[in-house]
C-alpha cells in the first residue's frame, strides 16, 4: 500500500535541519471549519467519504482479545469508534493546516485504519493513543512556531503517529523496516521523520490513564447519542 510518494515536516527556518517527507494525496483546497456537534459531523462525513471506507468499516472484526495493552475496550460498535477517531484525527490536522481538504483526509484516514487493522491488527487503544499524541504534537508545533504541517508532510506525520502508538502499546512491535516496506517508504526517510517527530514532541509520549479515560468517555457519550439517534 502506497500512502504517499515523498515526505518532510516543514521548518520555517531555512537554516534548520530538513527531513525528506512523503507527498500526500490530499488536495490543497480550503475547507471551511464546521461548528456543529461531532455526532452531526460524523453522520455527514459518512455520506461524503468513499463507499470503500463505509463498507470496510462495516466489516471490521472484533479486536484481538490477546492484546498486551492494559486499557480495556468498552464499546460495542466498531463502525462508530472508527468514524469518531478518524474524524478526531482529521479535525486536529485541519485545525493546524486549514488548507487541507477535510473530506478527503477523513476518507484516507478511514482507509488507513482499516488497512492497519487487517495488516497488523491495529487496536482501538492504539487509535486512542494516536489521537492524544497528535493533539500534543500540534500543540508543540504552535508553541515552537518553527515547524508547519502542510499537504506534503501530512502523510508521513500520520504514518509516524501510528507507528509510535503501536510501539507504546505493545511489548513486541513491528520494526520500522516493516512499515517502510508496507508503505513503500525509504527506511531512511521513515527513521528521520520519526526522529523529527520525537524532537518536536520533546520525547513526551506518555499517555496517562486520565487522558485515555477522557477520550474513552467521549466515545461512550458519542455511542449513546448514536443509539438514541
Amino acid at each position: 500500500m502506497t500512502l504517499c510518494n515523498g515526505c518532510s515536516i516543514q521548518e520555517t527556518n531555512s537554516q534548520a535541519e530538513k527531513s525528506e517527507f512523503i507527498d500526500s494525496d490530499y488536495n490543497q483546497t480550503q475547507q471551511q471549519k464546521s461548528n456543529g456537534p461531532i455526532c452531526d459531523h460524523v453522520r455527514s462525513y459518512r455520506t461524503e467519504t468513499s463507499e470503500y471506507a463505509d463498507s470496510q468499516c462495516n466489516q471490521l472484526e472484533n479486536i484481538n482479545s490477546g492484546t498486551i495493552c492494559n486499557h480495556k475496550r468498552p464499546f460495542r460498535h466498531e463502525t462508530i469508534w472508527v468514524d469518531l477517531y478518524a474524524y478526531r484525527l482529521s479535525e486536529i490536522i485541519v485545525n493546524a493546516s486549514p488548507q487541507t481538504n477535510k473530506s478527503k483526509l477523513l476518507s484516507s484516514i478511514l482507509r488507513l485504519i482499516e488497512f492497519l487493522r487487517q495488516k497488523v491488527d491495529l487496536l482501538i487503544e492504539e487509535v486512542v493513543i494516536a489521537n492524544v499524541l497528535l493533539k500534543r504534537f500540534v500543540e508543540k508545533l504552535a508553541l515552537k512556531r518553527k515547524y508547519t504541517i502542510d499537504d506534503k508532510s501530512i502523510g508521513m506525520v500520520i504514518i509516524v503517529l501510528f507507528v509510535l502508538s503501536m510501539k507504546l502499546c505493545r511489548d513486541h512491535a513491528y520494526k520500522n523496516i516493516f512499515f517502510s516496506k508496507v508503505f513503500d517508504v525509504p527506511i531512511v526517510d521513515l527513521n528521520l521523520s520519526e526522529i523529527s517527530f520525537l524532537k518536536i514532541m520533546d520525547h513526551e509520549l506518555f499517555v496517562d490513564d486520565y487522558q485515555f479515560s477522557v477520550i474513552l468517555q467521549e466515545m461512550s457519550n458519542f455511542e449513546e447519542a448514536e443509539i438514541a439517534y
